[in-house]
């Protein structure tokens, strides 16, 4: 009785609509790692009070988690901003050097070397 019922719900749609529910799921669960929570639920009504007539109303919901998203580095200045440079650390002066072989004895591209 009660997948017959769950048939006949949502004009037919509530099967596909869980279907697809948990494709989602399973998408979301093989992208993040985490779990995921999918919930049908039904909620039965009487529309008279003898109770010989009933109103039933279904909901669908997925709790998924986010995709675990990457964190960046950043050093902090007196007047509270944030920069990907160190403020501590000063600036290095280069200069290109010509020359040097690389291991297969070709010519290798100048480097910069310190002042």
């Amino acid at each position: 009785m009660f997948i017959q019922t769950i048939g006949q719900l949502n004009k037919r749609g509530s099967v596909s609509e869980l279907d697809e529910a948990l494709a989602r799921a399973v998408q979301q669960v093989r992208i993040t790692g985490k779990t995921a929570e999918l919930t049908y639920k039904l909620k039965i009504r009487p529309q008279d009070m003898d109770g010989d007539t009933v109103q039933i109303e279904d909901s669908i919901t997925l709790k998924t988690a986010n995709p675990i998203r990457k964190s960046a580095l950043f050093f902090t200045t007196e007047d509270g901003r944030v920069s990907r440079d160190d403020p501590n650390q000063g600036d290095l002066a280069f200069e290109e050097v010509e020359g040097g072989k690389t291991e297969a004895g070709q010519q290798a591209p100048p480097i910069a070397a310190a002042q």
